[in-house]
């Protein structure tokens, strides 16, 4: 080294100091260049898997991950030493072999190294690996060795059991044969087709729930046979453990057997009276709402004095010979008696039947409820004064009242305060199942200063409990033209002696509370007027349709409609696959635009319309003759009648309220669909209690006569003012309608928009864990009822009971902070129409499915309403379902398969509208899904096209 540096230093004249330094930064330099390029090896995101193994049997052979980068050749190698029998080949990096003793689970470290002379890097991976004893053969067995297909509620526990704990986690594949077809007549629940359970470590038994699939096919019973087909990697033996099961089939009953008369024509009564000084004229509609026309029959009308056949006369009916009538034909007559041939001082009962065969009917059996829905009879009653008048007025009855007492009945008031009281019922329900208004109760908002209009058959406005809540001459009679003595503000009905329904939903709103006297409404400061429009309607002198414009807020004077807060309507109706008429549904528009005006700024908050849903759910359960139906049991889940068939309710300027009971489950006539808003309390089953209401004043008028309750002469019913047995959703819509009161008390300032906004955010599940309802048709499963669905906007809905049960005191909390007016402008949007031409497979659960893409609305568009408008030619729509699916995912059954709605439809051509709330919240915008099946075979049909109307707002 020295003596190179001389030489340099010779040569070039430079110090040798120099020289020696500058050799030594280029040696430096170049250490540390070589150091910088030291690459190190990496596996990235690989991993390997834990292992679990079984001595005595040969693992699969598996290369383990190659590592990328490092300096030259990786070499790879695994610590600690393997499982005896088990070897890694370095080369190929191949784990394999067969492990010849157990070990439990020990981690092993995979290593990659690279070839760096001086400096190698590694990188390493690490697993567990563990090797168990072979188990003892695995068995599978059934909890049942049969199962209804209808009972898909209950599916069978199919449990496999390992001869020794698992070690780790362990799949059981097991095989699935027999006559039944896996997918299409059963599946598993959790699991769907898959074939394959896991026992968990450390377990020996792990279950599946086997649940049939319902179909309709008459095809026998069939088998199933579970096989045990693997335990983790190893294949089961050939004669493994098996497990037998037999789907028995109950598919639809024979048809029923061919009766007489008119089995296609249904002929339904109406009767209209009024009155005169000296006489009662009966006016009679007959229409045949059947598909077939109907034969020669009678219309007879008796009177008599009590329902007891030996008590009373009866006359001798009075009698009109009705013609053959064609499916929509009518037929009109009138029955006149007069007065003198009554007794004063008693109450008279006129009873119209329209009998299939020309005989007089003996009794009431067969004939159906008065004015029911399947009604061959109609029926009326009233007071005779001892004047020799009918009484026309509410007057004659003068109670005591004790300010500031609390009330008799409000102990059995179970809809305010469920504490499981009876209610004058043979059972108590469960607590809490009510308005959970008990903060409201101990001080909260009365309704005070709020107007509502009970728009129904009438209204004692001179009850006790309700005349100092009733507004002076507000009220409204539109027969008072047509009944001597009555008058234009007095809508007492004369017509009802067992029961005036206007004067009971007023009572369940409004009655007034601590007067020592009877009960409290929801909203005992709310005040009221009554609009007798079912009364109207049916007179033949008056246009149905001008009525209910006028009781509806479109009316200034005569009656006064247009200052009403909430209207509450426990009535409903229509004709399935009708859609609304243009100046109704106008007038609902107005009502929720311009009523309800702002002081000072003349903008419209909006009038409220709680609308009862319907008493149409097991209309057809009893119906032995309409096979379609009653045969399936499907009506039990989804109902005899949607209630998205009348057309007043498919719009989103409704509150469609459906009913629940004291124990907390739908009542058992409460019509569903979706479009339903929200639930409250009403009658359920025999057992459970009614609602305690108001009732027609005096002992021998009112629900009172025949109730066997709370009977006139009951110590806290001493007058028979009151009645324990009213219900339907009737009584149901007047709870909300005291709700909503409650609220528009606490923020004056509320919207419309905003009262139904807080229903959706504070209304509580019901009966949560209901299932949904699948069938098969032709093999093919299709959901006909969805169970409880959180849509994509954070809403929980379902078909029976729409965002659930109000919750009052939730509601009003929100009320008093939420920011009126703030879910930004309502918009209706265009209809989108898209043409499918789509054929509808025949009795196919796949049914046919169309979608259209949906922009263009308003940024930041949020959904409050999305209504359907479906064109179809099929031979029979009630066989059809309907069911659109956003393009969140949520998925939303507007029309359910066999609703009776279409029971007697006699077009081939179905034009029809209805309503969803369950996509509330969420976007519109993106890909819609509309899948429509047909349920029974022998029918076809197409889907010509259909629209989607979106109404909307910018919800914060």
């Amino acid at each position: 080294m020295f003596l190179a540096e001389d030489r340099v230093r010779r040569r070039s004249g430079y110090p040798g100091a120099a020289v020696k330094t500058a050799l030594l930064l280029t040696l430096c330099f170049a250490a540390r260049s070589y150091g910088q390029s030291d690459a190190r090896p990496s596996f990235g995101s690989l991993a390997i898997a834990d292992k679990t193994y079984t001595q005595g049997q040969a693992i699969p052979a598996e290369t383990l991950p190659a590592a990328t980068g490092g300096d030259g050749e990786l070499s790879y190698g695994i610590s600690p030493a393997l499982p005896d029998g088990i070897t890694f080949d370095a080369a190929t990096r191949v784990l394999s072999g067969t492990p010849t003793s157990t070990q439990p689970a020990t981690s092993y470290t995979y290593t990659a190294t690279d070839s760096h002379p001086s400096n190698p890097d590694s990188a390493s991976l690490t697993f567990s690996v563990t090797v168990g004893t072979h188990p003892p053969r695995p068995t599978i067995a059934a909890a049942a060795t049969e199962v209804n297909e209808w009972d898909d509620r209950n599916p069978v526990a199919v449990t496999v059991t390992l001869g020794s704990a698992a070690v780790s986690a362990t799949t059981v594949r097991f095989h699935a044969g027999g006559t039944a077809v896996l997918g299409a007549d059963y599946d598993f629940v959790a699991l769907g087709t898959s074939c394959a359970i896991t026992v968990a470590a450390g377990q020996t038994v792990a279950t599946a729930m086997l649940r049939p699939i319902r179909d309709l096919d008459r095809e026998g019973d069939e088998t199933i046979t579970l096989r045990i087909a693997s335990v983790g990697t190893a294949s089961a033996e050939t004669d493994s453990s098996t497990a037998s099961i037999v789907i028995r089939d109950s598919g639809a009953p024979e048809a029923p057997p061919a009766g007489s008369g008119n089995e296609g024509a249904r002929l339904t009564a109406q009767m209209a009276p009024s009155y005169a000084s000296d006489s009662i004229r009966f006016d009679v509609l007959v229409v045949n709402e059947g598909a077939e026309a109907s034969s020669a029959t009678w219309a007879s009308l008796i009177a008599k004095a009590s329902f007891d056949a030996d008590d009373g006369t009866p006359a001798t009916p009075a009698e009109a010979a009705v013609p053959p009538l064609d499916p929509g034909g009518e037929f009109e007559t009138s029955f006149t008696m007069s007065l003198g041939a009554l007794q004063g001082g008693r109450n008279y009962y006129f009873d119209l039947y329209v009998s299939p065969v020309p005989e007089e009917p003996e009794g009431e059996e067969g004939y159906g409820a008065c004015g029911g829905a399947q009604a061959q009879r109609a029926c009326a009653d009233l007071h005779v004064t001892t004047a020799g008048q009918v009484r026309t007025t509410c007057s004659g009855f003068r109670r005591s009242q004790f300010p500031g007492t609390a009330d008799p009945l409000f102990d059995d008031q179970w809809a305010l305060d469920n504490r499981g009281q009876a209610g004058h019922a043979e059972a108590g329900g469960t607590v809490g199942e009510d308005l959970r208004m008990a903060h409201a109760l101990a001080g909260g908002p009365t309704g005070r200063g709020v107007q509502v209009a009970v728009v129904d058959s009438g209204l004692e406005i001179c009850h006790p409990d309700l005349a100092a809540n009733v507004e002076p001459g507000a009220s409204h009679n539109f027969l008072a033209g047509q009944w001597h003595g009555a008058t234009a503000t007095d809508p007492f009905n004369p017509t009802l002696t067992q029961g005036d329904h206007g004067t009971s939903v007023a009572g369940v709103i409004a009655a007034v509370a601590d007067n020592g006297i009877g009960l409290r409404g929801v909203a005992p400061g709310a005040r009221l007027r009554g609009f007798n429009l079912l009364a109207g309607q049916v007179a033949a002198e008056l246009d149905p349709g001008v009525l209910e414009l006028a009781a509806l807020g479109m009316s200034s004077a005569n009656p006064k409609s247009d200052d009403v807060d909430i209207f509450n309507m426990s009535y409903g109706g229509g004709e399935g696959g009708a859609n609304i008429g243009a100046d109704l549904l106008n007038a609902f528009r107005t009502g929720t635009e311009r009523l309800r005006p702002k002081p000072g700024t003349g903008e419209g908050r909006g009038a409220l319309y709680v609308r009862a849903a319907g008493n149409l759910f097991d209309e057809c359960l009893e119906d032995s003759d309409d096979e379609r139906r009653n045969s399936l049991h499907l009506n039990r889940e989804l109902g005899c009648v949607n209630a998205n068939l009348d057309p007043e309710q498919n719009i989103p300027y409704t509150i469609v309220i459906g009913a629940f009971d004291a124990a907390g489950n739908r009542s058992s006539y409460s019509s569903v669909g979706a479009n339903l808003w929200a639930a409250a309390p009403s009658q359920g089953d025999s057992r459970l209690p009614a609602v305690i209401t108001t009732d027609q004043m005096g002992a021998d008028r009112g629900y009172v006569v025949n109730d066997g309750v709370l009977t006139a002469g009951h110590a806290r019913n001493p007058h028979g003012d009151y009645t324990a047995t009213f219900g339907g959703t009737s009584a149901a819509a007047p709870m909300a309608a005291g709700a909503l009161a409650l609220l528009l008390e606490v923020q004056p300032d509320l919207t419309w928009r905003d009262v139904k906004h807080i229903l959706a955010r504070t209304s509580r599940k019901l009966q949560a864990d209901l299932p949904p309802v699948r069938v098969a048709f032709d093999g093919k499963p299709a959901i006909l009822q969805h169970a409880w669905t959180t849509n994509a906007a954070g809403y929980d809905f379902h078909n029976w009971f729409g965002f659930g049960a109000i919750d009052v005191d939730a509601a009003v909390m929100l009320a008093r902070t939420i920011l009126p007016n703030g879910l930004g402008s309502f918009s209706r949007s265009e209809p989108r129409r898209l043409a499918a031409g789509a054929p509808i497979p025949d009795n196919d659960g796949g049914g046919v499915t169309s979608r259209q893409e949906v922009g263009g609305l308003p940024v930041g568009s949020n959904i409050e309403a999305v209504q359907l408008r479906i064109e179809i030619t099929h031979e029979d729509p009630g066989e059809l379902g309907f069911e659109l699916t956003s393009p969140s995912g949520t998925p939303s059954v507007l029309n359910p398969v066999y609703n009776g709605a279409f029971a007697d439809w006699a077009g081939t051509e179905l034009d029809w509208t209805v309503l969803s709330n369950a996509f509330y919240g969420e976007s519109p915008e993106g890909v819609w899904t509309l899948k429509v099946i047909d349920a029974k075979p022998g029918n076809s049909g197409s889907l010509a096209a259909w629209s989607l109307i979106f109404y909307t707002g910018d919800h914060p």
